[in-house]
């Protein structure tokens, strides 16, 4: 009779020489497949679940995002990447009407069986398609599509960086059957070539972490977009590292939030998330021959998409677009390939 490993069994599986890199570390306690958190725990998104987004709140990103779809012509291939509980979808694909959604095609790539049956679930009646990888949905959709997602970047497992006061360190775990303690390392090959250029009175001690797998991830699929755009929706800014000297990293459990060492505790039962650093993503999409067609807050991309928009007495609209919240808090960045010259329209300021 087989006996099933515990999630300290893994993780002491995938260390080497007993050191277990952060960026392995979350990749495992978010995405096992026995023992991940979207594997088991992600049973929803919202009041029911561990944390909230933007399209659990409101359905008014879902609106903005079907008219800046709807403003790119006749690209009817639409793909989600990471859809959640399905709120934004539903709410792209009411707000687009019956008769748009006979020509359009809806994809969604989701890599957790748990939020894919909640999606399903929610998204019953409408026409949706699933595929595990967006090459997968590319390739379906003959290379020509607007790709788009909300709160992804966030979730990819990401390298964790220490100034020692000479030079950036990769932070993980030393990990033995009966112990586990933070430690460090020369950074690998594959990470060196992202690594933050020190700046003037950085500190030893100094935090960061950089999303080199989401870099790598797009890499490997962006050439299959023959012609398109992104848009990259997530929270956090430019030159992240400089702002926050003990990094970003933290965990979300029942809707509250833990760091420091909270971060390794509840392993595979709670989400890991850390800002993104828009400074990255932005030259990373000139390397890999995107070029970008703005970049903006959230409030800024919601109000150019529906100018005409009042808050009123709506408490969640209102957070959702306060410059010193959320509005200012997520980013919008907006890449194209294959020569598209249409522009965004402009921001709309009250």
């Amino acid at each position: 009779m087989s006996v099933s490993k515990s999630i300290r069994d893994v993780l002491l599986e995938e260390a080497e020489a007993g050191f277990l890199s952060f960026e392995r570390f979350m990749q495992v306690a978010l995405y096992h497949s026995e023992h991940g958190y979207y594997a088991k725990y992600a049973q929803d998104v919202g009041k029911r679940g561990d944390f909230s987004t933007a399209a659990t709140l409101h359905p008014v990103l879902g609106k903005a995002i079907a008219r800046w779809a709807l403003a790119q012509g006749g690209v009817c291939q639409w793909i989600e990447v990471g859809a959640g509980n399905g709120d934004l979808a539903r709410t792209i694909l009411r707000d687009i009407g019956w008769w748009r959604r006979r020509r359009r095609c809806y994809r969604i790539v989701e890599v957790s069986p748990a939020l894919r049956a909640l999606q399903q679930e929610r998204l019953k009646g409408y026409p949706v398609t699933w595929h595990d990888t967006v090459r997968d949905a590319l390739d379906a959709s003959g290379g020509e599509a607007l790709v788009f997602s909300n709160e992804l970047v966030d979730a990819f497992p990401c390298v964790r960086l220490e100034w020692n006061g000479e030079q950036w360190k990769e932070l993980g775990l030393r990990i033995t059957v009966e112990s586990s303690a933070e430690a460090l390392r020369e950074p690998q090959a594959r990470v060196r070539p992202y690594l933050p250029e020190p700046w003037a009175g950085i500190r030893k001690g100094q935090r960061c972490e950089v999303h080199v797998a989401y870099r790598e991830w797009l890499a490997e699929w962006l050439p299959a977009l023959r012609w398109g755009h992104l848009l990259t929706i997530d929270y956090g800014g430019e030159d992240v590292c400089r702002r926050w000297p003990r990094g970003t990293m933290r965990a979300y459990f029942r809707q509250e939030s833990y760091d420091g060492g909270e971060v390794y505790q509840r392993v595979g039962r709670q989400d890991l998330t850390a800002d993104v650093n828009f400074s990255d993503l932005r030259r990373w999409g000139e390397e890999l021959g995107m070029k970008e067609r703005a970049f903006l807050t959230q409030r800024e991309f919601v109000l150019g998409q529906l100018p005409g928009l009042k808050v009123g007495n709506d408490p969640a609209l209102a957070f959702l677009l306060d410059e010193e919240g959320a509005g200012g808090a997520f980013r919008v960045l907006w890449q194209a390939c294959g020569g598209s010259t249409t522009r965004i329209a402009p921001p709309h300021r009250p």
